[in-house]
């Protein structure tokens, strides 16, 4: 039986509410509690009742399932641990990367018992992701989209689920790569127009 733990555990719940949603998506129009405000509703708490905080990763390969493991680690030698496990839907390093963000996040927040309140039900793979969302508000700063803002978020706001969002996200890095070569052809021929005007001149 974990009798320390359970103790200290305890004095952490009573301690610790649910954690408010901080976070804006303004493309969205709903708010979320990330990894960041978790972390900082319950670590120091931990810590006052002698308990660490240890979050580390695993992979199904054949069933494509990524794992995160929270475990709670008490100064008496006790610990209490649980697992979830995430659909790999990609294998590239930022879905990766999304895929241990959520899974840190709900894992602490459930092995402690504590609410993200009003928590929004996009952290599923099937949804856009939050990089998705940042890499969006990323590129909509580039020049290629000057003008067309409010008309691109309107369209952005329709790409609601993951596979759509990233294949709209590759439309809008290829516009960016058209524009960048078009400017880059447009100063070399007016670099060789130049070019050819003082060579001109240096003739005559």
């Amino acid at each position: 039986m974990m009798k320390e733990i359970t103790q200290s555990l305890l004095k952490v719940q009573q301690e610790v509410d649910g954690v408010t949603r901080n976070k804006k998506n303004e493309y969205l129009n709903y708010n979320y509690a990330d990894l960041t405000s978790v972390i900082e509703a319950c670590q120091s708490v931990f810590n006052k009742h002698g308990i660490f905080v240890t979050q580390g990763f695993d992979y199904d390969a054949d069933g494509r399932v990524f794992f995160v493991t929270t475990r709670l680690m008490h100064e008496s030698g006790e610990e209490l641990s649980n697992t979830i496990g995430f659909p790999i839907d990609k294998k590239d390093p930022q879905s990766i990367g999304s895929l241990c963000t959520y899974g840190r996040r709900y894992g602490l927040s459930a092995i402690i018992g504590i609410t993200q309140y009003d928590d929004d039900a996009h952290s599923s793979i099937k949804w856009r992701t939050e990089d998705q969302i940042k890499e969006f508000s990323e590129k909509l700063k580039h020049e290629a989209f000057k003008g067309y803002k409010p008309e691109t978020k309107k369209w952005w706001k329709d790409k609601n689920k993951h596979r759509e969002a990233e294949q709209g996200l590759k439309k809008m890095q290829e516009k960016i790569d058209t524009y960048e070569s078009t400017i880059e052809t447009s100063e070399e021929l007016d670099n060789n127009f130049k070019q050819r005007v003082e060579e001109t001149n240096e003739n005559n």
